[in-house]
């Protein structure tokens, strides 16, 4: 695909996309981790961390639950 196509893609499947306000201060949709900034990458946009690092949700059991 091309590139506007893999970025309306990106929109469909993470919510908080639109979010401009501040480029290095996102937040993950599903875990809650704040601090993180995008980068595009050869698979579509994905989130960082302040090393540069690619972000990955922590593992589903060392989560906690949601607040009700």
């Amino acid at each position: 695909m091309g590139d506007m196509a893999d970025m309306v893609e990106d929109m469909i499947f993470f919510d908080d996309w639109d979010d401009w306000s501040d480029p290095d201060n996102k937040t993950c949709n599903r875990c809650g981790e704040s601090g993180l900034h995008w980068e595009e990458t050869t698979h579509g946009w994905r989130l960082f961390d302040y090393r540069d690092e690619q972000h990955e949700c922590p593992h589903p059991d060392y989560m906690e639950p949601p607040p009700f």
